[in-house]
């Protein structure tokens, strides 16, 4: 019998057996009579690659079958991700997906763009080769991509480094000899930390992004710390004046270092401070508690010329509140108004420093004396009387001196003199007078009193048009 020879399509038959006709030859096939048999001969592929995502390096030419070569797992979040892996430095890879037929490798790499900054990646102008640029040999990595074809690497080797470290310059701000804060989830900051530091060490704080592989710009100081030198206000590079253990502290809220010495809590408090030492406090004279009456008193010695300022030390904080503003108005030994938040003194002596419960400063002085009127009848209503005294010492001309209305005793008058100056006559006056020949100019003049010595006493009430009586308050 002759021999036929055909081709047929066989691919229901393939199915069964799970092959593909992807690159399959069709096989010739012939019957022999005599025999009463036939022969099919097939070539066909098999799957060579898993379906799926794979990680593929530029040494092994991408391709997903080489040993290299990673595949990846996926979730509802990620198209893919693989977990603690090795990748050595200088690395390129790509992304490719395979169906599980093509015989090596998918047509184009995934393109994508880094999901975070990172340290030691980054994405060619193909965006798709990622390039690891890292020191890190040997680390441990895992590598996620999105479902918006974004890529996150994490650094797992340093996941425990993540956070703030303070970083000395001495060392070149280097990591490794840092001190790292603890890190909070919750409060007022985002770290803290409490470290002995030495004197005149420069210092920065830093984040470092352990799983990322980067160091954030250094966090500013937050305020003007007396404890700092050669620092200020949002600088970022920072020294102590003075060694001792101190309380750092990232804000929540602006990012900013704050600090804290609890130590130093004895030094809270309100001070005197003197414009020859810039006002720093720890060269100024702590004042006392002051009671029901005041916030604080102090006693002090000061030399003409002197000016100070008043002002509330937090000093476990490092913080100086504002100054507080004088209350005295017309003292002989003050240049400066009522009001000011320095105080000028033109006179040397011993003075008595009040500040009383409103914020406001005032003073008396061992070689001075305040003097308080009561005009009582001289106050007459929608009448602009002026209140002066014509003081002298014994033996020596005298002075008009202007009396004003204080702000501690509501209704009254008063004036700052000298302690030899007991000699006295209130006036109740049309204008300012300038002489002693005022005293008997009636148009000037309208009222006095005669000749009076305050002795001991400090106060004066008039009870008539030309009499009253002294007290003390």
């Amino acid at each position: 019998m002759k021999v036929r020879k055909s081709k047929i399509v066989v691919s229901s038959i393939l199915a069964c057996f799970g092959f593909s006709l992807i690159g399959a030859t069709f096989a010739s096939w012939g019957v022999n009579d005599n025999a009463g048999s036939f022969t099919i001969n097939i070539s066909v592929s098999k799957k060579v690659v898993e379906q799926g995502y794979y990680l593929t390096f530029a040494s092994d030419e991408y391709s997903a079958v080489a040993e290299s070569a990673i595949k990846l797992n996926g979730d509802s979040s990620n198209k893919a991700f693989i977990s603690n892996i090795t990748i050595s430095d200088g690395s390129e890879a790509r992304f490719y997906y395979y169906d599980g037929y093509t015989k090596d490798k998918a047509a184009s790499p995934i393109e994508l763009v880094l999901g975070a900054e990172h340290g030691f990646a980054s994405v060619g102008v193909d965006n798709s080769t990622i390039t690891f640029d890292t020191e890190r040999s040997g680390n441990l990595f895992s590598l996620y991509l999105n479902n918006d074809d974004e890529l996150y690497i994490d650094d797992e080797t340093y996941r425990d480094y993540d956070g703030y470290y303070i970083v000395y310059q001495e060392d070149d701000f280097a990591f490794e000899t840092s001190n790292k804060l603890d890190s909070h989830d919750s409060g007022d900051n985002v770290a803290s930390g409490s470290f002995a530091l030495q004197a005149n060490k420069g210092f920065k704080i830093q984040h470092f992004y352990g799983l990322r592989g980067i160091i954030s710009t250094p966090n500013k100081q937050g305020a003007n710390y007396a404890h700092f030198t050669n620092s200020s206000y949002e600088d970022e590079l920072m020294n102590m004046k003075e060694a001792g253990t101190y309380k750092f502290m990232v804000s929540r809220n602006d990012s900013k270092v704050y600090i804290a010495n609890e130590a130093l809590s004895s030094q809270n408090g309100y001070y005197i401070v003197y414009s020859s030492s810039n006002y720093d406090y720890r060269s100024g004279l702590k004042m006392t508690d002051g009671g029901s009456s005041n916030l604080a008193t102090a006693t002090a010695n000061i030399t003409s010329g002197t000016t100070i300022k008043i002002v509330h030390v937090d000093a476990v904080n490092d913080s100086v509140g504002e100054p507080y503003e004088q209350g005295d108005e017309g003292k002989a030994y003050l240049s400066t108004p009522a009001g000011s938040t320095v105080m000028t003194f033109t006179e040397s002596g011993e003075y008595n420093f009040y500040l009383n419960n409103e914020g406001k400063i005032y003073t008396t002085s061992s070689s001075y004396m305040t003097i308080y009127l009561n005009p009582g009848v001289w106050d007459v209503q929608d009448v602009n009387e002026l209140f002066y005294a014509w003081v002298w010492q014994d033996g020596q001309g005298g002075r008009f001196v202007e009396m004003t209305a204080s702000s501690q005793h509501s209704g009254y008058y008063e004036m700052t003199v000298q302690d030899a100056e007991h000699n006295m006559i209130f006036c109740r006056c049309s204008t300012a007078p300038t002489s002693g020949d005022d005293l008997n100019n009636t148009s000037i003049v309208w009222n006095k009193t005669a000749d009076l010595n305050c002795n001991s006493n400090n106060c004066f009430t008039i009870n008539g048009w030309s009499y009253g009586n002294w007290s003390t308050i």
